[in-house]
């Protein structure tokens, strides 16, 4: 009977979830975006990994709130670089891969793998919380 009570989630809590989302990814790319424009890239894995930690979901994926952040951080900043030199770097490098020649899909690709990125390290992060502070 233990097992049943402990997989209940209660109405309040999934509606705190889902109004505490976009505030998490809000301070989450706020934090990745001042940390990638002052620090090396890789500094985004340790700051997520805290994030992870502190900003506890209730019933919501770390993965999704770190993925939307840094797709959203690094496909803006990959516009950005890519704007201001008019696209001529994005065009040579795309050649590079097997991708549609389009800066566009460039820019996706940079914002899909920061993403990726983040949201594991985020997930583990909240993995780790999960494990020494039982909820």
């Amino acid at each position: 009977m233990s097992s049943i009570n402990a997989s209940y989630i209660s109405p309040a809590s999934r509606r705190r979830s889902k109004r505490m989302f976009w505030p998490g990814v809000l301070i989450t790319a706020i934090f990745s975006a001042i940390a990638g424009w002052f620090l090396p890239w890789w500094i985004l894995l340790p700051l997520c990994f805290l994030l992870g930690m502190l900003l506890a979901p209730v019933n919501r994926s770390p993965f999704l709130r770190g993925f939307t952040a840094v797709f959203l951080v690094w496909a803006s900043f990959a516009w950005w670089l890519d704007f201001q030199n008019d696209s001529i770097l994005s065009i040579r490098l795309v050649q590079l891969f097997p991708l549609p020649q389009s800066a566009w899909s460039l820019i996706l690709l940079t914002g899909f793998l920061g993403g990726l990125q983040a949201g594991f390290v985020m997930k583990a992060g909240d993995l780790l919380r999960r494990m020494y502070l039982k909820d």
